[in-house]
């Protein structure tokens, strides 16, 4: 029983790092074509600070 448990835990998780992987995707996709990051947060779900991190890495990519 404790085996199963563990196994959805694991499942859960690995979903949920994919689910916010793909928020991330997206929300670079709309800050880039300028969506203001009230918005981003608002369509992703993602927090703010991480939005503004986002930004921040679009706004001053390393060359």
């Amino acid at each position: 029983m404790l085996s199963n448990m563990m196994k959805d835990i694991d499942k859960s998780y690995w979903e949920y790092g994919a689910a916010r992987k793909k928020a991330k995707e997206i929300a670079r996709n709309l800050l880039r074509e300028g969506y203001p990051v009230e918005k981003v947060v608002y369509y992703t779900g993602l927090p703010q600070s991480t939005v503004l991190e986002l930004k921040k890495e679009i706004d001053s990519p390393d060359t």
